[in-house]
């Protein structure tokens, strides 16, 4: 699995990515000027925004990032766009398999309680 960090002003995001994104998938996403929701949907391995326990960095345990800290950065709480911004301006970063990523503990069992209910 790998993700893609983007290093804002304040805290750093980060999105995880399906398992089988190659970075030719990324480059052939970015060739289009508009968001194109089924690719980015196809590119990314859970639906959530991520950024560190110090929000800073790439590695460490991962926490959701609140809509606060997104309108701070990007000036929008239009998650589609901000995980636009990221795929398009990020960096790719292989997490090594052997260290066996739980993608469930990052998974969000109820997103009709909202963020940390």
């Amino acid at each position: 699995m790998s993700k893609l960090h983007f290093k804002g002003n304040q805290v750093d995001f980060i999105l995880l990515l399906n398992d089988d994104i190659s970075e030719s998938d990324i480059s052939s996403y970015k060739t289009n000027d508009s968001i194109d929701l089924a690719k980015l949907n196809q590119i990314l391995a859970l639906d959530n925004i991520y950024t560190t326990q110090n929000k800073k960095g790439n590695t460490g345990e991962l926490i959701q990032v609140s809509k606060q800290e997104i309108e701070n950065e990007f000036g929008t709480s239009n998650t589609d766009t901000v995980k636009d911004t990221i795929v398009r301006n990020g960096t790719l970063i292989d997490i090594d398999s052997s260290k066996g990523f739980n993608k469930r503990r990052y998974s969000n069992t109820n997103p009709n309680n909202g963020f940390g209910a």
